[in-house]
């Protein structure tokens, strides 16, 4: 789950009328094709974008590094 003050900052980005579609994009990483023509053609859009897949990055990369470390305690 994406940390609510990350989604709130990137929706700022989104204009109104997309952020439905944003939502929909978050948490099923589908949407409308007039929101992706939106996104191809936002610098705003496209940062927000960013935002959240580098906070899913990083989330991504912080439970790896739990893993690493329970499996090495095992050892």
């Amino acid at each position: 789950m994406l940390p609510e003050e990350t989604y709130m900052a990137a929706q700022w980005l989104i204009e109104p009328q997309y952020r439905s579609d944003f939502h929909r994009f978050i948490r099923d990483g589908e949407s409308s094709e007039s929101f992706y023509h939106y996104v191809d053609s936002n610098k705003s859009a496209q940062e927000a974008i960013d935002m959240v897949l580098r906070k899913e990055a990083e989330r991504t990369i912080d439970f790896a590094r739990q893993l690493r470390h329970i499996f090495r305690e095992e050892e």
